[in-house]
């Protein structure tokens, strides 16, 4: 680039940012200020929690519906990337939190709560067990708060106190005594160049600049300005301007002799951006041994002392530390109980009141206050005769460890994505991985606490059964569709049922931070697998994480019974049984690999069954309401097919009596009724009836797939021969399976595994 383009550059660039700097509104005089709070009431009123629940409404929010139950899912907690600044949907960012909504929703009811209260006066505190994603909820509302406040919505303004430059000649400068220059007549110093201004004093508490107005005038203006009816906070109706800002305001309004408008030329108001990196308006306090605030005399500073004559009489603090640093925004308390309790009994009166005492002066702060704590160290602190005082100051909010198989599976995925560069991943790990780690959360269910009629389905619940219902609403393929609707119309029952105290659903179990890190201890070991086998001059393929792999290591874990407590557990009825669930696993997931197998070798379409299925479903409805039947290819009314349904029944094991097929017509008019609009699902009201037709065809079928599988198995071995059209047929099932997904390398080791336990 030339010395002219790059100077061209430059000047675009110093273009745009003056262009976005006068834009943004970035420095105003106080009455510029006023136009703007005018023009935007309802936006310059806020104090911090109300800024934050309006965060929440900018991002937006849409239903969450789980078989469990209804809440919403505010998308600040999708981590949305910046494009999302206007609300529009965008894609879920790294620190997205997968699912906890209950936790989500009762975040916002309580940030509600203090905005009809008028300010924040409780402590919310997240807790539950390590890795369940309680700091990764406040990371999120940080980096909502760090987005809105760039946006114009969420525009946050403080101020400072400018003053102008003296005289060379000794003279008073601009603003100051007799024989100012011309520039004294103007009627702000907010936008003096750096080179007219002597000093310039910030607020380290970044007080709203309304709090300049007299707090009697302020009321009436406000009140004038919004209307009788709408809320103001406590923060802008009663507050004060920090003690050095006071101190600094009353010396001038001597100095000028009660003249507001000249004390009004000193202020400039500024526009700020929250940020965690620069600790503005948003602060982490960590679990040490400091106070979380300090003051410092600056009356002394050098950079200061050009202040006028005023001012050089005063006694001058500032505030410091992490409560004045994340004022008016957020103060997070990063695992709070971990620190003695004489650390922060001052949050007795920080949180109802907003007071912070130091020696050399008072505080009040304007944020909301959140931490977090272990679920051990909540209860040892319950234990203490101090947790009475607190109890009041508290808003406990539960963060167990996830429930739902599908929000588990969002925790892995981002992982294996990024593992996929360098890896072969086989499907149904992340899935396989995140069944595993919801069993071993589940409590068994106590069939005391559930109707007398439903307690024998309770009762024999399994893991993995319970672990479907929440994710799928899926009730078990062995029981009745009678009882299969009984027991999904119990799941949000299940969900929410009492748990002896202090045990709960979710507290116990495997940390998803602990399994994110078995998944690249295995990608590490494959690594080392390839790089042993270069070195040895053998041929190594690209390195594969396949459910074998998952399946070693968790054994492994399950033998680390000192480090993990949910491990020492005692079996009971199928439950807290880690090793067992390792085998239902293997299982499941070698049943859909012959499921994806079946579908390569086109032995049993999906399609095909369904559409037999259906076909059984008009006959049967003709024969129960005394009707012909339309046969669609020859366009005339027909007999119903005897032989059709007799063949359909005898592979479902029902019974060809009237009575059984009328019931199943009972079936489609009930689905019809509580939906009466849309397409009929067939697939939907005999899902269970669907999977038995299919396994009937399949196993009909065995023998043709065992063939296959083995001549798979063969071309996929050194030293087998095979024929020109054997090794095509392999070559073509092989070719499929990678368009479905299952890498070669993968399904290499897959299918020689499946191969095995067949022939065992």
């Amino acid at each position: 680039m030339s010395k002219d383009a790059e100077a061209d550059f430059i000047e675009a660039l110093s273009e745009d940012i003056k262009g976005r700097f006068k834009e943004q509104k970035t420095l105003l005089s106080f009455e510029d200020y006023l136009e703007v709070v005018r023009s935007r009431p309802a936006r310059q009123t806020r104090d911090a929690v109300t800024y934050i629940r309006d965060m929440f409404d900018h991002f937006g929010s849409s239903p969450a519906s789980h078989p469990y139950g209804q809440w919403r899912r505010f998308h600040i907690f999708d981590d949305p990337s910046p494009r999302g600044l206007g609300g529009e949907a965008s894609l879920r960012g790294e620190d997205a939190v997968a699912g906890h909504e209950a936790v989500q929703t009762r975040i916002y009811e309580l940030l509600n709560d203090f905005v009809r209260e008028g300010r924040v006066n409780r402590l919310i505190l997240l807790h539950g067990p390590n890795g369940s994603a309680k700091s990764s909820v406040i990371r999120c509302i940080a980096k909502g708060i760090e987005r809105y406040s760039e946006h114009e919505n969420g525009a946050l303004y403080t101020f400072n106190w400018v003053f102008p430059s003296k005289r060379r000649d000794g003279s008073a400068g601009i603003g100051f005594g007799q024989g100012a220059s011309q520039t004294n007549n103007a009627s702000s110093y907010a936008y003096l160049s750096g080179a007219e201004v002597e000093s310039r004093v910030t607020s380290e508490l970044r007080d709203h600049p309304l709090l300049l107005i007299p707090k009697a005038s302020r009321k009436a203006w406000l009140r004038d300005l919004l209307g009788p009816d709408l809320p103001l906070p406590d923060y802008l109706l009663e507050g004060e301007l920090s003690p050095k800002s006071a101190q600094i305001y009353e010396a001038l309004l001597k100095s000028y002799q009660g003249d507001l408008r000249e004390l009004l030329k000193h202020v400039q108001v500024e526009r700020f951006s929250a940020s965690r990196r620069y600790r503005r308006a948003i602060a982490t306090v960590d679990p040490q041994l400091r106070t979380d605030a300090h003051a410092r005399q600056i009356t002394a500073d050098r950079s200061l002392g050009a202040l006028p004559q005023s001012l050089q009489h005063l006694n001058l603090f500032e505030g410091g530390g992490h409560l004045v640093e994340g004022n008016r925004g957020l103060i997070e308390y990063n695992d709070l109980l971990k620190r003695p309790i004489e650390t922060f009994k001052y949050l007795l009166s920080t949180c109802e009141r907003g007071v912070v005492r130091m020696e050399q002066l008072t505080l009040y702060l304007d944020a909301l206050l959140i931490g977090s704590c272990n679920f051990e160290h909540l209860e040892a602190f319950k234990e203490t005769p101090d947790f009475s005082s607190f109890k009041g100051r508290l808003e406990l909010i539960e963060v167990p460890y996830l429930r739902d198989v599908r929000h588990e599976q969002e925790i892995y995925q981002p992982q294996l994505k990024a593992l996929s560069t360098e890896l072969d991943i086989a499907p149904d790990i992340d899935l396989a991985l995140a069944y595993w780690g919801v069993m071993t959360r589940l409590e068994r269910p106590q069939p005391s606490n559930f109707p007398k009629e439903a307690k024998e389905l309770i009762e024999k619940l399994s893991a993995f059964e319970k672990a479907q219902l929440y994710a799928l609403g899926q009730a078990p393929e062995r029981l009745s569709h009678s009882d299969g609707v009984s027991l999904s119309q119990l799941i949000e029952e299940l969900y929410r049922e009492p748990q002896l105290a202090p045990l709960y659903e979710g507290l116990m179990g495997a940390s998803p931070r602990e399994l994110k890190a078995l998944l690249l201890g295995l990608a590490n070991q494959n690594h080392a697998t390839q790089a042993e086998a270069e070195r040895r001059g053998a041929t190594a393929e690209r390195p594969s994480l396949t459910p074998i792999d998952l399946f070693r290591a968790l054994r492994t874990l399950c033998e680390q019974g000192d480090l993990h407590p949910f491990l020492k557990r005692k079996p009971s009825g199928g439950y807290y049984q880690p090793k067992v669930f390792i085998q239902e696993l293997e299982e499941w997931i070698f049943k859909r690999l012959e499921g994806r197998l079946l579908k390569v070798l086109g032995v049993v379409e999906d399609q095909s069954v369904t559409e037999v299925f259906n076909r059984y479903i008009a006959h049967v409805s003709c024969v129960v309401k005394g009707e012909t039947y339309l046969n669609p290819l020859t366009e005339r009314y027909e007999e119903p097919d005897e032989s059709l349904m007799a063949d359909v029944e005898v592979r479902l094991g029902r019974s060809h009596e009237s009575a059984q097929r009328a019931e199943l017509i009972q079936r489609v008019a009930g689905w019809r009724i509580k939906h009466p609009e849309g397409p009929l699902l067939l697939s939907e009201i005999f899902a269970s009836e669907l999977k038995s037709l299919h396994a009937s065809y399949v196993k009909e079928r065995r023998e043709k797939v065992s063939h296959e599988l083995t001549l798979i198995c063969q071309s996929l071995t050194e030293g087998q021969s095979l024929s020109a059209d054997e090794q095509a047929r392999a070559e073509r099932h092989l070719v499929a399976l990678e368009q479905g997904g299952y890498p070669r390398s993968c399904a290499r080791r897959m299918l020689h595994a499946l191969n095995a336990r067949e022939g065992s």
